[in-house]
C-alpha cells in the first residue's frame, strides 16, 4: 500500500490550523504521515501542533527556527517517509477523499495534478474553482506542453493539490530556492517536472484554498522595487526555458517557448502597476526587453492570451508608456469589479 505524506508548514496559524489538520486525519486513504512543520510561531500553533500529535500517530511535529514556507517545506521532504508527497498550507484544507482520489487517479504516474476551490476567510463561500481539463500524459513531451496553454498552466504555478514521488524529488534535489520570495512555488513545480516522464490532470477538485486579506500571507507581493520584480519575472521564464532544454525539446518548441516571454511582462506589469512603482523606473526595465530578445520575431499565434497579444503590439512598436498606462485602466477596472 502506497504511503503519502502531507507537508504542512505552520506559521501563526492557531485560528485555521485545526480544520487543516482534521482534514487530513479524516482523509478516507489510511496510510498517511501527517507533517506539521512549525516555523517559529510565535503564537499559539506550535502548542496545538503537539496536541494533534498525541491525538494521531501519524502525526510528526517539527518546532524550527523562522525561515520561511520554502525553508519549511523542504525539511518536510527530508523527513517525510512517504512514496508520495503532497503540500497543504495551515490555512486550507483537503476534501476527505482527496488522498484516495489523487492516487487510484495517478496509480504509476511519478506527477498528479487535481484541482483546487477558493473559498472566503471563512471559508463558507466558494469563490471559484479552478479544475485542470483531464489529461493524460505519457512522454515528457505531452507532460511540458501543458505549459503552453495559459488556462492549464495557472493549474502548475503551486505546489498544493498535487501528489510527487519523493524518490524523484531526492534523488534530483528538487527543493524550494529558499532565496525566492515570489515564484518559488512555480520554479519548484517547473524543475520537478524535469524529471517527470508521465503525469495525469484530474478534472475534479481536492483541495479548499482560503482567501484572506493578510498582511503576513501577501506582504511579499507587495513591493516597490521594480529591479526585483524585473528579476522575478525573468526567473519564471528561466524555469520554463530550462525545463525544455533539460527534456531536449527547446530546438524543437523554440517558437512556442520564445513566446512565453510575453508572459513575463505581463507578470512584470500586474505586480509593478499595482504596488504604483515608479513609472519611469518602469519604462526603463521595459526599454532592456530589445536586449533580451527579439519581439518582432515572437510569431502572435503562439501568443494564445487576449492580454499577451496586446503586449506584443506595444513592445514591437515600443510604446512602453502606452502599455503602462494601459495597464493602470486595466488593473483599476479589476479593483472595481472585485470591490
Amino acid at each position: 500500500m502506497k504511503k503519502v505524506s502531507i507537508i504542512i508548514p505552520v506559521y501563526n496559524s492557531e485560528k485555521y490550523i485545526e480544520k487543516c489538520v482534521k482534514s487530513c486525519m479524516e482523509q478516507t486513504y489510511g496510510a498517511i504521515q501527517i507533517l506539521l512543520i512549525d516555523d517559529g510561531s510565535t503564537d499559539r500553533s506550535g502548542e496545538m501542533c503537539n496536541l494533534f500529535a498525541q491525538l494521531d500517530n501519524r502525526i510528526t511535529v517539527i518546532h524550527k527556527e523562522n525561515s520561511g514556507v520554502s525553508d519549511a517545506r523542504n525539511v518536510g521532504i527530508v523527513k517525510a517517509d512517504g512514496d508520495y508527497i503532497t503540500f497543504l498550507d495551515s490555512d486550507d484544507w483537503l476534501e476527505k477523499n482527496a488522498i484516495e482520489f489523487m492516487l487510484s487517479e495517478g496509480e504509476h504516474k511519478d506527477f498528479v495534478i487535481a484541482g483546487m476551490s477558493r473559498y472566503d476567510e471563512q471559508g463558507r463561500k466558494k469563490l471559484s474553482i479552478n479544475i485542470p481539463g483531464q489529461l493524460n500524459c505519457e512522454t515528457q513531451k505531452q507532460v511540458a506542453s501543458a505549459l503552453f496553454a495559459w488556462k492549464d498552466f495557472f493549474n502548475y504555478r503551486g505546489p498544493c493539490a498535487k501528489l510527487y514521488r519523493r524518490d524523484l524529488l531526492i534523488r534530483n534535489h528538487v527543493f524550494f530556492d529558499s532565496k525566492l520570495t515570489f515564484g518559488e512555488d512555480t520554479c519548484f513545480v517547473l524543475k520537478y517536472m524535469e524529471f517527470v516522464e508521465n503525469s495525469i490532470q484530474c478534472d475534479c477538485s481536492v483541495y479548499n484554498y482560503r482567501i484572506y486579506n493578510s498582511a503576513e500571507k501577501h506582504g511579499r507581493y507587495k513591493t516597490e522595487d521594480v529591479e526585483y520584480q524585473w528579476r522575478n519575472g525573468f526567473v519564471l521564464y528561466e524555469s520554463r526555458v530550462n525545463l525544455f532544454k533539460k527534456i531536449g525539446f527547446y530546438n524543437e518548441l523554440k517558437d512556442k517557448i520564445d513566446a512565453l516571454y510575453v508572459e513575463r511582462i505581463r507578470f512584470f506589469m500586474n505586480i509593478c502597476v499595482s504596488n504604483h512603482c515608479n513609472i519611469k523606473d518602469v519604462i526603463a526595465k521595459l526599454k532592456r526587453i530589445p536586449q533580451e530578445i527579439d519581439m518582432n520575431a515572437i510569431k502572435g499565434r503562439y501568443v494564445l492570451h487576449p492580454l499577451d497579444k496586446l503586449i506584443l503590439f506595444f513592445c514591437k512598436h515600443r510604446r512602453y508608456k502606452g502599455l503602462y498606462c494601459f495597464f493602470v485602466c486595466k488593473i483599476a477596472v479589476y479593483n472595481r469589479l472585485v470591490h
